[in-house]
């Protein structure tokens, strides 16, 4: 009888333990039922981690591009754009007309060759009165027309002077004789000049012709060294515009070839992106690739900044796009919140900061607002300047919306806590 008293006694002691287990922990899930769930984290110190990606497109950094040196028509093109070639290979050969080059050529050393005469006729000319003129000041005898003419009046004028004493001839008579000579020279001087001034005018027509004459011929030669277009590098055809049949003017473009390495990558970041730098690592990936690029150039454009990175690869080729990211971090230190701590009203920014108190049902945790200022951030973390002094937990991940007071259920409570 006392065993299975003593029995009874322990069951009911043992049900009435699990009944109070029970509601206590009923009535702390109906407790905690609408508050909000809470990850916190703690401040922290550190850098921060700039980093921005864009998409850019590979083009070749060196391009090496063939003009024609001469007009002429297209006759074979071998080549297409696309085709890797080597250095010497055969891309496009030209026909050429040589017959109006023939006919322009032969017409400048006729007329070359007639000037030369005439060069030659005038110089003829010029010595002749230079020699009659020497002649009749030596008083030699001799000598072509023009002296025999000069003698003559000279020999009139003398015979005047001798007879005008003796009053054979007149003062009038002698006057006449020596302004016939005095005319006579001056009409072979002005002939002389005349010559002189004409022979310059055939020298500089000579000149000309000499060089249309070597202009004709170099671009008979250009016709026989240029007609056939080799690569002057080993590369890829970039770009190619010319095709069969095609008639070319001089210095057009006939076709780029993509030669080396280096490829040139541009992309636009954004305009309130200031950490990319010239001389900054970037890295480039898609899904054949994953390089290193340099940065050469940030530039300002309409639409963000422009930035031209170089990269070096033998397997990339033109026109592959490119997933490239910028990241760099700050070499200041600063106190760090995630910026999914971080919180804004009419009043400014602010954190929420876990507390803990006493509550019904023991210890609970709360929230308080902390009015902080903020600096620079990235794409993870925002810098404090001021607000927080210690490094005590804050909200980051809330189900639900926080207000000041509001008792929470914080599930990570172990991190920060001791019990």
């Amino acid at each position: 009888m006392g065993t299975h008293t003593t029995m009874n006694k322990k069951t009911a002691g043992a049900l009435l333990f699990g009944t109070l287990t029970a509601l206590i922990f009923c009535s702390r899930t109906i407790y905690t039922y609408n508050m909000p769930a809470v990850h916190a984290v703690q401040p922290s110190r550190g850098a921060l981690t700039k980093r921005e990606t864009v998409t850019g497109i590979a083009a070749w950094a060196d391009i090496e591009t063939i003009y024609a040196r001469v007009a002429g028509s297209v006759e074979t093109v071998y080549v297409k754009e696309g085709d890797t070639v080597a250095e010497g290979q055969l891309l496009v050969q030209f026909t050429f007309d040589h017959d109006e080059a023939d006919r322009n050529l032969q017409e400048i050393r006729n007329a070359l060759e007639k000037t030369r005469h005439d060069i030659g006729y005038t110089a003829s000319k010029i010595a002749a009165i230079d020699q009659a003129l020497a002649v009749s000041e030596n008083g030699a005898s001799g000598g072509n027309s023009i002296h025999l003419e000069i003698s003559a009046a000279m020999r009139a004028l003398h015979d005047a002077e001798l007879m005008y004493p003796a009053g054979a001839v007149s003062g009038r008579d002698v006057d006449h004789a020596r302004n016939t000579l005095q005319a006579l020279l001056l009409n072979y001087q002005e002939q002389k000049a005349d010559l002189q001034y004409s022979l310059a005018v055939k020298r500089l027509d000579e000149e000309n012709l000499l060089l249309q004459e070597a202009r004709y011929a170099k671009t008979l030669d250009d016709f026989r060294t240029f007609a056939a277009v080799t690569a002057p590098c080993g590369g890829v055809i970039e770009s190619l515009t010319v095709t069969e049949g095609m008639f070319v003017n001089k210095d057009s473009h006939i076709v780029s070839i993509g030669a080396g390495s280096a490829f040139t990558v541009e992309c636009t970041v954004s305009l309130n992106n200031n950490f990319v730098i010239r001389g900054d690592v970037c890295t480039l990936d898609n899904a054949a690739h994953v390089l290193d690029g340099t940065v050469t150039r940030v530039k300002p454009s309409g639409r963000g900044k422009t930035v031209s990175i170089v990269i070096s690869s033998l397997d990339v080729s033109a026109g592959e796009t490119f997933e490239v990211t910028f990241e760099k971090q700050s070499t200041a230190s600063y106190i760090l919140v995630p910026n999914s701590a971080l919180n804004q009203d009419a009043d400014g920014y602010f954190l929420n900061q876990i507390k803990r108190r006493k509550g019904i049902m023991g210890n609970e945790y709360y929230v308080a607002r902390l009015d902080v200022y903020i600096g620079d951030s990235d794409y993870r973390h925002t810098a404090i300047t001021g607000g927080v002094t210690f490094f005590e937990p804050i909200a980051s991940v809330s189900d639900k919306p926080l207000c000041e007071g509001q008792t929470i259920v914080l599930q990570n409570a172990e991190d920060f806590f001791v019990f």
